[in-house]
């Protein structure tokens, strides 16, 4: 994985850690604190996986 920085968790403010999920078909980033999950991407040749999953855990709400 190259130098993606991942935001503190938004519900606990535990340190996220980049996964695989198990056979490396999608990859995800998740809490090793409360256990929460930015979501499944899956591997693709067209896009690097860990960063579409690192885009979405640190993508927070803002208001408006």
């Amino acid at each position: 994985m190259s130098n993606i920085e991942l935001k503190p968790c938004p519900f606990c403010g535990g340190k996220g850690c980049m996964n695989l999920e198990k056979d490396c078909i999608c990859s995800y980033v998740k809490c090793i604190s409360c256990g929460a999950e930015s979501g499944l991407v899956k591997v693709s040749a067209e896009y690097c996986a860990d960063e579409r999953a690192a885009e979405k855990w640190n993508r927070r709400y803002e208001e408006v």
